[in-house]
């Protein structure tokens, strides 16, 4: 079976059956409710992304007997904020509030748990290192936008340029290289994710819904980024809950070697071969080896299998 046809017949029949719209002011937020439910989840997304990369995310973490909510930030996809054609923002903690604000609404059946992928791991590391008593008692962090690659430039030349063109008024601008989305661009060989039928269905979910067709950052992010990837870094040490951070084997889009550099007890680091940034869209094999990785740091080893 194709993968699309796997998602049109098995996940999202499945998913939203289960789904409940929230309303969180101007937030485009959902919710699932399991089963047979032991545990909540907050589903964190990554720049530039939206619920639709998610969708199988959210089905596996249901049939492990996870209730999940997902939302997606400021600027992105659904929700309120942000410019039509590009990433942008202001404030960085506007993220992280985001965050805060939908872990005060979220179902809580059982312990809780945060996922969070990329931007969103950098914007959860903030929140979990700001609020020691959040009600999270474990996190899974997968490629943490703790560094941002940015490709030979070094962090902080490319910090520096930033904010010449935030000072310069150019804060709304394109990053160099960066620009409008298109289709044509947006390939497999360049894309975050290793398996080419979970690439050719989100393209093709992209391709359908233009709110979802922002790529490009602005300086402005990422002067923004820069900052908070620092902060989030030198900060590691603070957050006082078990974390699990999955490193892809091949990732062009964080600076994976940071995360070697990070103090924290709690910290489980768990490399995924044959992976991209996107550590979970990789091939079916190297996606259930990461599920069961994930089932087992956060539930009993008895917890069921992924289907």
């Amino acid at each position: 079976m194709s993968f699309s046809r796997y998602m049109d017949e098995e996940i999202e029949p499945y998913i939203e059956e289960r789904a409940r719209v929230m309303d969180i002011d101007g937030i485009n937020a959902r919710c699932y409710t399991a089963d047979r439910q032991r545990a909540s989840m907050l589903v964190v997304h990554g720049f530039s992304e939206g619920m639709y990369k998610y969708r199988e995310i959210i089905f596996n973490f249901l049939k492990m007997g996870m209730g999940c909510t997902i939302f997606e930030f400021p600027g992105h996809g659904k929700s309120r904020g942000g410019m039509t054609d590009r990433i942008h923002t202001e404030d960085f903690q506007e993220y992280v509030d985001t965050i805060k604000k939908v872990s005060s609404m979220m179902q809580d059946e059982g312990p809780r748990f945060i996922f969070a992928h990329s931007m969103g791991g950098c914007a959860a590391a903030l929140y979990l290192e700001e609020n020691p008593s959040s009600p999270f008692e474990k996190a899974v962090l997968s490629s943490p936008m703790l560094k941002i690659n940015t490709h030979g430039v070094g962090e902080n030349a490319a910090l520096r340029l930033s904010d010449i063109m935030v000072r310069y008024h150019r804060k709304d601008n394109f990053v160099f290289g960066q620009g409008v989305w298109e289709k044509t661009n947006d390939t497999f060989q360049s894309s975050a994710g290793a398996d080419r039928g979970r690439f050719e269905e989100n393209l093709s979910y992209r391709t359908s819904h233009p709110e979802y067709q922002k790529s490009g950052a602005t300086w402005k992010w990422l002067n923004e980024g820069i900052k908070a990837s620092r902060k989030a870094r030198s900060n590691f040490g603070k957050i006082g809950i078990p974390v699990l951070l999955l490193r892809a084997e091949d990732d062009s889009y964080v600076d994976k070697d940071v995360f070697e550099l990070l103090e924290n007890p709690h910290l489980e680091i768990a490399d995924i071969p044959l992976s991209r940034h996107e550590c979970l869209n990789s091939s079916r094999e190297t996606n259930d080896a990461s599920y069961r990785l994930i089932r087992d740091f956060l539930l009993p080893p008895s917890g069921g299998s992924v289907d």
